[in-house]
């Protein structure tokens, strides 16, 4: 009779531990098995927005969680690449946003968690690409810092 007590009490903190289910922050985003890199830091923030979230780590760009392309080409070119995979994904994402809310004007913001030790040309493609499917405006996310309390 006792099993199936520690079972119910174990299995929950077992699978959260291990990353099988998704946290929640008390500002309400998810904070789930998704691994962001490491973040630029900044002491002026705001809250997150409710946009597509573009992650650039050292090996991959994903468009929530979905790889779109390789971050090695990107460090690797000379000019701004057009990311097609990126740009068709977001503008399905769009197309899917006006489907929901109708009524309601496209924001077209798209948030980037860019790995603070990427050159700059990497996060340029990301952003050429996004604008060229119609996300003109974008966010970046960063470690929020505090000033230190007097």
């Amino acid at each position: 009779m006792r099993a199936p007590v520690i079972l119910a009490f174990i299995l929950p903190l077992a699978c959260y531990a291990f990353g099988l289910f998704p946290a929640f922050s008390a500002s309400g985003e998810c904070c789930g098995p998704l691994r962001l890199p490491c973040l630029p830091a900044a002491f002026h923030g705001e809250d997150l927005v409710d946009a597509p979230l573009v992650v650039v780590d050292r090996h991959h760009v994903t468009v929530d969680g979905v790889v779109v392309a390789e971050t090695p080409e990107l460090v690797e070119a000379r000019e701004p690449l057009h990311l097609d995979e990126l740009r068709v994904l977001l503008v399905t994402k769009k197309e899917l946003w006006r489907q929901v809310r109708p009524d309601a004007p496209f924001p077209g913001e798209i948030l980037i968690a860019a790995a603070h030790d990427l050159p700059a040309s990497a996060v340029k493609s990301v952003v050429a690409s996004a604008a060229a499917a119609g996300y003109p405006r974008t966010s970046f996310m960063v470690q929020k810092l505090y000033p230190p309390v007097r």
